[in-house]
């Protein structure tokens, strides 16, 4: 992880489950030794008390039902699947808080990790001080996106508001206020088993109904 990259995007509230806490325990299932040594490191440093690791997608799921932990890091190229572990994992345990950890941002895996039940997607580039920050806030039921997927939201609700933009709208400034809404929205259709596509114009449609 990079100290100075900083892809992780905007947290955006979706749920209110609880407040801070002291600690959190989490499962982390990482196949690469020497990537996990480095989250355990992070972790551990802030706080978050490690409390299985996994290597692959079955392990994954074996951990999450032994420990029901508050938060858990999954690898989207875990072996056996990280976005199919996640799944697995919110079918039997709904109210599980995940977060996906990628080499990279595409939006394909985004999107497919979020249909799976997944609430974060975090790169390993992540700045290591943002690691822990973004992992409490999946814990607390917000959502942690990375800064590409929350461009793209931000133009598609620029490109709301200017299709019925008026002088006392405000402008992108407005547009700006109600991104929580619009991804709250989104969140709620894909939770509900809407596909992702299907909940993406459902909350684009809502948009026009900002005032």
């Amino acid at each position: 992880m990079s100290q100075s990259t900083q892809e992780l995007g905007t947290l955006v509230e979706t749920d209110e489950q609880g407040g801070d806490r002291d600690s959190y325990e989490i499962v982390v299932a990482e196949d690469d030794a020497f990537m996990m040594a480095i989250v355990r490191e992070v972790l551990e440093r802030d706080g978050f008390r490690i409390v299985a690791e996994a290597r692959d997608a079955d392990e994954a799921l074996e951990a999450a039902l032994r420990h029901r932990p508050h938060v858990m890091l999954l690898e989207v190229d875990l072996p056996g699947d990280g976005i199919a572990a996640s799944q697995a994992i919110r079918s039997q345990i709904p109210e599980a808080r995940i977060a996906m950890l990628a080499g990279f941002s595409a939006e394909d895996d985004v999107f497919r990790a979020i249909d799976a039940g997944a609430n974060g997607y975090l790169l390993k580039s992540t700045a290591q001080g943002r690691l822990p920050s973004a992992l409490k806030a999946v814990a607390r039921g917000e959502t942690a996106l990375p800064r590409a997927v929350t461009e793209r939201l931000v133009r598609e609700m620029r490109a709301a508001q200017s299709a019925q933009r008026t002088p006392e709208h405000g402008g992108v400034n407005r547009a700006l206020r109600y991104l929580p809404r619009f991804l709250k929205h989104f969140y709620r259709r894909v939770r509900a088993r809407m596909p992702v596509s299907a909940a993406w114009s459902s909350a684009r449609h809502r948009m026009r109904a900002y005032r």
